[in-house]
């Protein structure tokens, strides 16, 4: 990615090019942060940045604002919105170790110092870049996600990558209405299904090898290997309309890795699920499933005990709570006031009529450690305080003293 950057950096055909085309509005990931500077060079006045994932830790300072880690769980941390001590001491940690990793990376993902060296040192400030965006589009929605402080140029745009669901094919059709319960297996695309440990594949399929009444669908990259063959229950596909299938009344259950695309598709669809996290953010993501109570967290490892997933799917389809809860997220998601592709579109027309909108930001940003917390007012208080304390306390020995004084001379 470095590389590339850099490449991208240095192109000046590029950058002439980019000129001459006079845009109003630059819109990037900030990932890639230093495209924030490269929007400078390619005269483009303003720009909306976006993030991938909800509001992560490392990014409250950008826009003025102290992570709340006694309630907000970093995007890796396994946690929901109420801690426990031991927890809150380790998502203390976690938030902290990222600040010192990304310090470290910092250089590498926004170039600064290529800025410096060829603009000069005041051209391009990463440190304020992010916070400088007209707007910051996150993928996270008030109704799903753990709430907590926002600044007016944070805008929630989660599910707009949600397809109208399609009518499904005749083959699909006659998979779902096979069996009363149909339960779909998808791990997503980036942790193979095929790679899977042994021990955990032979666990999942002796799970559907033995609840015989629900058909399950598996997305699995090589199903000419063989896997599953014996178990008559059981639809193997490389590929499949996932969301086309979430919205069909006849799926009961998706068991999920819980990245943040399939957790958003099914709390949209209102489908319930066991959620097994394997790494990153997926077991936050899981965190918002549980919280509002229409799914299961699934240890990895007890993939391979089958009775463990047998149990989690059997408690989701015996119990209605999980169907009910699910329907009423997707019906709060869907019937959300403003929609996101409507606050997605208008925002960036907002940014583009209106360019940089300094009068949303928090007057924060540009206050240091001691004015932020008032450090300046409680500390001259609080000794001052003390200082009449040990006055009081002084007043109070003379007194005794004197007291005591002129008792011995009587005596």
């Amino acid at each position: 990615m470095y590389k590339q950057s850099v490449r991208v950096f240095n192109n000046d055909e590029l950058a002439e090019q980019i000129k001459q085309e006079k845009f109003d509005l630059g819109i990037t990931e900030t990932i890639h942060v230093y495209l924030l500077g490269m929007f400078k060079v390619w005269g483009i006045k303003a720009y909306v940045s976006g993030y991938s994932m909800p509001l992560a830790d490392t990014y409250y300072k950008s826009f003025g604002m102290p992570f709340p880690a006694s309630f907000m769980p970093t995007l890796i941390s396994t946690f929901s919105d109420k801690m426990k001590y031991k927890e809150r001491f380790q998502n203390l940690f976690v938030h902290h170790f990222s600040e010192t990793m990304f310090y470290f990376l910092d250089d590498k993902l926004s170039l600064q110092t290529d800025f410096n060296k060829k603009y000069g040192n005041r051209y391009f400030d990463n440190k304020n870049a992010i916070g400088d965006s007209s707007f910051f589009l996150l993928n996270s929605n008030p109704f799903l996600d753990i709430p907590g402080p926002k600044t007016p140029k944070m805008v929630e745009v989660s599910g707009i990558g949600i397809k109208d669901p399609e009518p499904l094919g005749e083959y699909w059709d006659k998979i779902l209405s096979l069996r009363n319960k149909t339960v779909l297996v998808s791990f997503g695309s980036f942790a193979k299904a095929v790679y899977m440990p042994d021990d955990m594949k032979n666990g999942l399929l002796e799970t559907m090898r033995k609840l015989k009444d629900i058909t399950f669908i598996w997305k699995y990259e090589e199903p000419e290997d063989g896997t599953g063959k014996d178990i008559e229950n059981l639809v193997i596909s490389k590929w499949l309309p996932q969301s086309d299938l979430l919205n069909d009344e006849r799926l009961s259950l998706f068991v999920t890795h819980g990245g943040s695309g399939s957790i958003v598709e099914l709390s949209f669809r209102g489908v319930p699920a066991v959620v097994i996290p394997i790494f990153g953010d997926q077991m936050r993501n899981s965190k918002l499933v549980e919280r509002q109570n229409y799914g299961i967290i699934m240890d990895k490892f007890e993939l391979a005990n089958p009775d463990i997933l047998m149990k989690n799917i059997k408690t989701i389809l015996d119990e209605e709570s999980y169907k009910k809860n699910a329907k009423m997220v997707s019906q709060r998601l869907n019937k959300r006031p403003i929609g996101s592709k409507k606050l997605l579109v208008e925002h960036i027309e907002f940014a583009a009529e209106f360019g940089r909108l300094d009068m949303l930001d928090l007057a924060s940003r540009n206050m240091g450690l001691i004015e932020f917390y008032n450090l300046d007012i409680i500390l001259p208080v609080l000794f001052g305080f003390l200082i009449l304390i040990y006055l009081l306390f002084f007043l109070i020995i003379k007194i005794l003293e004197k007291l005591f004084a002129s008792k011995l001379k009587t005596d």
